[in-house]
């Protein structure tokens, strides 16, 4: 069976068992091998709107014998797909915001869908507002530390959320569900990024302008948030 990288390993354990999964931007099709070879997804669709990861997810599936339960589909986004006939998507490996937009694109196709299963490299952010503005909830949020980088793994289900009336706005970026258990990698996370902003603060400090002041502030004001949730954070993972 095939061997997946930790962030595509937490991945694949969130699907729902039993489900057809499609993989958008697949690349290499190796969540969907790997779903059908561990006998979780009964079917699955690879789409990659690129012909180079199309030719060879195309390959690596025809080469494990699974074109049979592997349909590869070569198109942009949710769009490869009619509505209704997968109940799981998986978008991983690409911007928050250039997630965001696939759904807004297709959203008749999302709509039909039971899970959505996110990892957004960049603007986490986008896609949780995206989510909370369109009758979706945070169902589970893992963050995985591979080869030193850090990823954020979304998954979401059908329902609204309720969000805390004075929530700070790095709450968006860091996740609640992360926050809510105490997850260990984001505090590591929440560590780094306050050494980032600090020795920012402190090559800052010394301007004298009012574009270097407003910046400090915006720094100090980023510092006692993440200062906040790392230490709800650390309660949360000590209870």
């Amino acid at each position: 069976m095939i061997t997946l990288p930790p962030r595509l390993e937490a991945l694949a354990q969130l699907v729902l068992p039993g489900r057809v999964v499609a993989d958008i931007g697949t690349d290499h099709a190796h969540i969907p091998i790997y779903l059908i070879q561990s006998g979780k997804s009964p079917q699955a669709i690879a789409t990659d709107v690129h012909d180079g990861p199309y030719k060879i997810a195309r390959d690596k599936v025809q080469g494990c014998g699974l074109q049979d339960k592997i349909d590869v589909r070569k198109g942009d986004g949710l769009r490869p797909l009619k509505a209704g006939e997968a109940q799981v998507a998986i978008l991983a490996g690409m911007g928050g915001i250039t997630i965001r937009d696939i759904l807004c694109q297709s959203s008749p196709v999302a709509a039909c869908l039971e899970q959505l299963l996110l990892q957004p490299m960049t603007a986490p952010e986008e896609v949780r507002r995206w989510l909370a503005e369109n009758g979706w909830k945070l169902d589970k949020e893992c963050m995985i530390k591979e080869d030193e980088k850090y990823y954020q793994i979304i998954s979401a289900a059908k329902g609204s959320q309720i969000w805390p009336e004075h929530k700070p706005s790095l709450l968006w970026q860091l996740g609640p569900t992360l926050i809510a258990k105490g997850d260990v990698v984001l505090i590591d996370y929440i560590e780094k990024l306050l050494d980032l902003n600090r020795t920012l603060l402190a090559e800052l400090g010394q301007l004298d302008t009012p574009k270097g002041k407003a910046r400090v502030k915006e720094l100090e004001q980023q510092i006692g948030e993440l200062e906040e949730l790392r230490e709800i954070c650390r309660l949360n993972a000590s209870s």
